[in-house]
């Protein structure tokens, strides 16, 4: 039984070719690559890897070879286009018969150009290796010129190469059509196709019947999920959907889009392409959130892509997949990741910002995030601060502290200011907001914290005397205050106080030693003050206590 060819698809971006395809079918058919547009070769060493079955590995290699040399009384120079067929596959070659000068004859073997309608088959003399398909030639020695050319393909116009490829023991059987002038200083070439069952002849020039190509593809980054659901996609339907079973969204890295064929977007599996049916309309569709690259690489932010949209035959009217035309290149991006659980706490009695700490959770992906802004505004305009306000405050009214990995604790500075450029002070209500700047790669855009708490700074009669704590550690971990007097150079403190902001005592014990732990397991969070006291003096301190 004859059997249609594996394809044995590799890396897509090892491929090159044009735009039209298909799929093979089990019972054989045509299968059909358009160079779009037509490739001209006129440098020398110019070549083209003709991958007649777009498997990503070339099977024939056509070459222009220039020379030329020129000395006294002497000058020469030659063109040479020859087609190479690599591995085990073979070109349709004639044989030429050459009379030397001196009477005598040789034979040699050209690629045969053949005409449309011609058909390819096994009958054919079929040669390996290289093939020259036209060369020309002048010299001239002192007084003595000659000049001259040979071979089929001089001077031609849509002539056909004839191509048997080799896989395994069996032969398949193509072509490829190119122009060539009667110089054979350059070549054209403008399509190719083979047939996809074993042994099967094929006719120069017939190509299958294509699906209804669609036009006009556009693709923009519509969401912020870091992945393909990301991208939507806008096309206009082929003009003639009878011919289409389904449409394919295919993303390709916008460096890699002009290699992408039908031949190889027709045989992506199903995880690097996103089936979209046909609706009798226009589409505008949003792919799926698990869709690979054509590459089979994860789609993600801060690569250039591009979207082509390969419309799949119905295998009745048509039997030939239609790729489109590239979409606009664009880039997936989101907002810089933003902090969380955003804290401001009054910590101090120096009236000033250098009472107000900021504790927060860092952002989710710092990868997003370049650096942060601490951006303290009055509780009365933080409702309509938004990030088109955060952006615009004056650097001198904000704190720039980098990330660090970490989640943050920091104090502001004694001058530092509000968001409107006022020094930070007792007895006003501030709420704080945290700016993450992007990164520029993986997020173009920056964003905005929620508010922290409602803070006002103040300085509380309980510690109007705050003294000096010197070789003593006063600290809070969770709900339990950490004292250690061990350090203490002078007379220990006996009498310990905790007070809430109100004044009233929460906590008392007259007769503390060296080191204490004190559990306040069923108070709320917030902020409380501390008295050490000795028969002659007291020192105040606030401390937070809190679960984070």
């Amino acid at each position: 039984m004859k059997k249609p060819i594996e394809k044995k698809l590799r890396s897509y971006s090892l491929l090159a070719g044009g735009m039209l395809g298909m799929v093979p079918a089990v019972n054989g058919a045509v299968v059909y690559t358009d160079v779009d547009p037509d490739q001209t070769f006129s440098n020398n060493f110019d070549s083209y890897e003709l991958d007649l079955n777009n498997d990503g590995n070339p099977d024939f290699t056509i070459r222009l070879n220039k020379s030329s040399s020129s000395q006294t009384g002497f000058k020469f120079w030659n063109n040479n286009i020859a087609i190479q067929a690599l591995s085990a596959n073979q070109v349709f070659r004639v044989a030429s018969t050459v009379t030397t000068s001196q009477g005598g004859t040789f034979v040699s073997y050209f690629a045969n150009a053949m005409n449309q309608s011609s058909t390819v088959n096994s009958n054919l003399d079929w040669g390996s290796f290289n093939q020259n398909m036209g060369l020309s030639y002048y010299w001239a020695f002192g007084s003595q010129i000659n000049s001259g050319s040979r071979g089929p393909w001089l001077n031609v116009t849509d002539k056909y190469l004839g191509l048997k490829l080799r896989v395994g023991n069996m032969s398949y059987y193509g072509w490829a059509r190119l122009d060539m002038p009667s110089g054979a200083n350059r070549f054209t070439i403008k399509d190719y196709a083979y047939e996809d069952l074993a042994d099967e002849p094929i006719v120069t020039g017939v190509v299958p019947n294509m699906a209804s190509q669609v036009q006009s593809v556009i693709a923009s980054d519509a969401d912020d999920n870091s992945n393909a659901s990301d991208i939507e996609v806008v096309f206009t339907k082929g003009d003639d959907e009878s011919t289409i079973d389904e449409y394919r969204a295919i993303v390709v890295k916008a460096a890699e889009a002009d290699k992408l064929s039908t031949g190889i977007a027709s045989g992506l599996s199903a995880a690097r392409y996103s089936a979209i049916p046909k609706t009798g309309s226009n589409i505008t569709t949003m792919l799926d959130a698990t869709l690979l690259d054509a590459d089979g690489n994860a789609i993600t932010n801060g690569i250039e892509y591009k979207v082509f949209v390969l419309s799949v035959a119905d295998g009745v009217k048509a039997t030939a997949n239609a790729l489109s035309g590239a979409s606009n290149e664009f880039k997936l991006t989101a907002p810089a990741s933003t902090v969380s659980s955003l804290i401001a706490r009054d910590i101090a009695e120096h009236g000033n910002g250098r009472d107000l700490q900021l504790v927060f959770h860092k952002a989710d992906d710092e990868t997003t995030v370049a650096s942060y802004r601490i951006l303290v505004v009055k509780a009365e305009k933080s409702t309509s601060f938004d990030l088109a306000a955060a952006e615009n405050v004056d650097p001198a009214d904000y704190t720039a502290i980098p990330k660090t990995g970490s989640h943050v604790m920091h104090i502001l500075d004694s001058v530092s200011t509000d968001t409107d450029g006022e020094l930070i002070r007792n007895d006003i209500a501030y709420r704080v907001f945290i700016l993450s700047l992007a990164d520029g790669v993986k997020s173009l855009v920056n964003g905005l914290s929620n508010a922290s708490n409602e803070i006002i700074l103040t300085t509380h009669p309980a510690a109007i005397e705050e003294g000096s704590l010197q070789g003593i550690r006063l600290f809070s971990q969770g709900h339990h205050i950490y004292l250690d007097q061990s350090q203490n150079p002078g007379e220990p403190y006996r009498d310990i106080r905790v007070l809430d902001l109100s004044g009233r005592q929460i906590y008392r014990n007259p007769n503390i030693g060296q080191q204490e732990i004190i559990r306040l397991d069923q108070v709320e969070n917030g902020m409380f003050v501390v008295q050490l006291i000795r028969p002659d003096r007291s020192v105040s301190r606030k401390i937070w206590i809190s679960t984070y």
